[in-house]
């Protein structure tokens, strides 16, 4: 067997694993090993991961996506709403930051200050004001309303569109197994390389196939899907996060040594994922019969005029597969794509991104870095009957109920069921009817510290 070499330069000193999504963009990491660590590791990661990175930090410390190379969540900027003032927050770690002692906020003017009461008396000794035009607030009695800055132009930058092709090109050779460079891959590989070539990447305007992925994915997922066009080349989808999908020419046709063209990987939040490889189209309904083939032993079956009856069952999920098909009837027709910005698509990712950033999504991780963040185990808790913060009262509430059940263990299980049958549904929308209620029903209880407490707990033991 031959060494293994670079899918990039062909060398084999020096191969590393070479993360396909950037870790600091995703919980659930994935590799390709065939890459060199001096020429095309590190220096893509110079020329672009690192950017991408830094440019969509509002995103991922949203959602809860921190790269295991760093101790802290990415920093990011944001407009910081009090009382009807707004302040400049810059390099936001963590939710609250702005609360911690010595942090300081000051209006775009800089003619107003927000802080601990401590700093901002010294500000004002400091500048000669008088200490009657300090006023102290309980932070806990009033409302922050956090407005991100979103960066729109990234999603449309040379630098992604790079970072998008290097993701398509690694993970289709993964695949396949493809260990070694070859020359079918010279047109994706000098754009990702040098920049070089046009029409690689595009983004994906075709509404049909976008609700399609918005269907299948979950909010703040990644989904790669390998296919063969109409015209015969070689393609990868990229959707990122849910809320954009890029297209991706590979080759120009079939290759002998890459096999399997009908592929699909779907990255959440929680870790988890979801894949198939197959040869083509056609593996895909011979794939989901022999989904059929367990036969389900845990009841009776039943004996029917001397018949013994069997019930089968499947042994794993084929929600991928019927996704993929419906993708087909898209892909038989065409679709429409882009290769910049418009105004349609634009207005498109706007949507998506509000309408991801204003949910919550609910995992292991997310948990455990708000009960660090916001739970002070000794100074304890008070929850405002005025706050309006929908997310924090929505883990709120999870953490309470954790905390009447106190399980033995924590479990991905336990979770899905708390919400399940407190809400009826695994997706909801929290308006401000239903935060009502269940801040209500916080409030209510009078040992609701204690038992936040308790649920907190519960979350930093969750192995």
């Amino acid at each position: 067997m031959s060494k293994k070499q670079c899918i990039y330069c062909g060398t084999t000193e020096r191969l590393t694993e070479s993360d396909i999504i950037p870790d600091a963009l995703t919980n659930a990491r994935i590799i390709n090993d065939c890459v060199c660590q001096d020429l095309h590791n590190s220096k893509m990661t110079e020329k672009f991961e690192s950017i991408i990175a830094k440019r969509l930090a509002f995103m991922t410390n949203e959602l809860d996506i921190k790269s295991s190379k760093s101790k802290s969540y990415a920093n990011y900027s944001a407009s910081i709403e009090i009382e009807g003032n707004k302040y400049e927050a810059k390099k936001l770690k963590g939710n609250d930051d702005f609360l911690k002692k010595g942090k300081v906020l000051w209006n775009k003017e800089h003619t107003q200050a927000f802080g601990d009461i401590d700093t901002i008396r010294a500000i004002a000794k400091s500048n000669g004001i008088n200490e009657s035009k300090v006023r102290m607030i309980n932070s806990n009695d009033i409302e922050f309303i956090k407005t991100l800055k979103i960066d729109l132009e990234v999603f449309f930058s040379v630098e992604m569109y790079r970072q998008i092709a290097k993701i398509a090109f690694e993970w289709y050779c993964a695949q396949n197994k493809v260990s070694r460079k070859y020359e079918d891959f010279n047109e994706i590989i000098n754009y990702i390389v040098d920049g070089v070539g046009e029409n690689i990447v595009s983004i994906v305007s075709d509404i049909d196939i976008n609700n399609t992925f918005n269907e299948y994915c979950n909010s703040g997922s990644h989904c790669l899907v390998g296919y063969v066009s109409n015209e015969g080349d070689v393609n990868v989808f990229v959707d990122m996060f849910g809320i954009i999908v890029y297209n991706v020419k590979i080759c120009n046709n079939i290759l002998d040594f890459c096999p399997n063209n009908c592929l699909l990987q779907k990255l959440n939040l929680d870790t988890t994922r979801q894949s198939f490889r197959l040869h083509d189209y056609n593996d895909l309904p011979i794939d989901m019969i022999s989904t059929f083939s367990a036969i389900d032993d845990r009841f009776p079956q039943p004996i029917i005029n001397g018949v013994k009856v069997y019930v089968p069952t499947m042994s794993k999920d084929v929600s991928g597969h019927i996704f993929f098909m419906k993708l087909l009837r898209s892909l038989s027709n065409g679709f429409l794509k882009e290769c910049y910005y418009t105004e349609k698509i634009g207005n498109t990712l706007i949507n998506n991104i509000e309408e991801l950033l204003q949910g919550s999504v609910v995992h292991r991780k997310a948990l455990k870095r708000f009960v660090t963040e916001k739970i002070n185990f000794s100074k304890g808790i008070a929850l405002s009957s005025t706050g309006t913060d929908k997310k924090s009262i929505f883990i709120y509430y999870l953490l309470f109920i954790l905390g009447k059940q106190n399980p033995d263990k924590m479990n991905k299980e336990i979770l899905e069921k708390i919400i399940f049958d407190n809400f009826g549904n695994y997706q909801m929308i929290i308006t401000d009817k239903l935060c009502e209620e269940i801040k209500d029903t916080i409030l209510k209880d009078d040992n609701y510290r204690s038992i936040i407490i308790i649920g907190s707990k519960k979350v930093l033991d969750w192995q």
